[in-house]
């Protein structure tokens, strides 16, 4: 089944590109994403399934992951969004260094 999130996520003056590949670092697809320039965000917003929203109570702890495979260092930004009202309610940026193994 193929992994479809419509929306984009474009702010400020970034521009880049964000598409799913078969190289996935983990799973079966991984959603890479070309920075190209500018200042802001380039990505994809996540819905849930269906395009129906992701529905989070207050108060409640709430565990997710995320995998990165970067070149070079990296700032990666991870925010919940209310999609109706435009409204970040959550936002973490954290800047990955390189980390070789072998």
């Amino acid at each position: 089944m193929p992994v479809t999130w419509p929306n984009s996520v474009n702010s400020g003056s970034a521009k880049g590109s964000a598409n799913f590949t078969g190289d996935a670092f983990h799973g079966r697809t991984s959603l890479q994403i070309n920075y190209a320039s500018g200042n802001g965000l380039v990505g994809k917003g996540n819905r849930g399934l269906g395009n129906e929203g992701l529905t989070f109570q207050a108060g409640k702890d709430y565990d997710g992951y995320l995998f990165v495979k970067s070149a070079g260092p990296v700032t990666v930004t991870v925010q919940l969004t209310d999609y109706e009202a435009n409204q970040v309610h959550f936002c973490l940026s954290v800047c990955l260094s390189v980390c070789l193994s072998g």
